[in-house]
């Protein structure tokens, strides 16, 4: 990698970012499910025509998201997918939880969130997959 622009430096995404796990509430359970939390899938992100995903198809219900260790992200969070498809990025529009297909980045205050897509974006399945599953991957920081 070049010299970087002044003020900026690399930094680790789990320096820079808190990365998140998702998970599924039971499909057994008909009462996890029909709620008003958003709750994402790798294939909503395949149809994406813009960077922010405002909604999903899918919700839970506060029972269902107590159930499982699935986390709401917040607006502006970084949804990854790692699962088939694989190197799909979106901007969470709103808070909402995703599946387990998600390694999902929060990144911390001195961290654009469009920055952070856009370079997720260009390093998705070539380099950040790997990397945010091993979260060791250098990323830009601009302070």
């Amino acid at each position: 990698m070049g010299s970087l622009p002044l003020g900026w430096k690399l930094e680790k995404l789990g320096e820079c970012c808190q990365i998140i796990s998702g998970s599924t509430p039971s499909r057994n359970k008909p009462e996890y499910w029909g709620g008003s939390i958003s709750w994402v899938t790798p294939k909503d992100l395949s149809k994406l025509k813009s960077p922010i995903l405002e909604d999903s198809p899918e919700k839970i219900t506060e029972v269902g998201y107590k159930s499982c260790s699935t986390t709401l992200m917040p607006a502006g969070a970084i949804l990854f997918s790692s699962r088939a498809p694989i190197g799909h990025v979106a901007i969470a529009g709103k808070p909402m939880c995703t599946n387990q297909g998600f390694k999902s980045l929060v990144p911390n205050s001195s961290v654009d969130s469009a920055f952070l897509y856009w370079c997720m974006r260009y390093f998705a399945r070539d380099t950040a997959l790997p990397s945010v599953m091993r979260y060791t991957r250098l990323k830009y920081k601009y302070f």
